[in-house]
């Protein structure tokens, strides 16, 4: 799968909107395959660009 740089944007976008996430965020991006959320999730994470509280 090749990095999608908007759905990198979208779901960091969508992360911050949480204003104080408590356990598991489900994240539901429009239009978007949640296999391919969650591999872009991943990468993300990989990068360090993610972190839990």
């Amino acid at each position: 799968m090749k990095l999608d740089k908007d759905l990198v944007r979208e779901i960091l976008l969508a992360i911050e909107a949480y204003a104080e996430p408590e356990g598991l965020i489900v994240l539901e991006i429009d239009d978007r395959p949640s296999e391919e959320v969650s591999y872009h999730v991943r990468l993300l994470d990989e990068a360090c660009l993610l972190a839990a509280l």
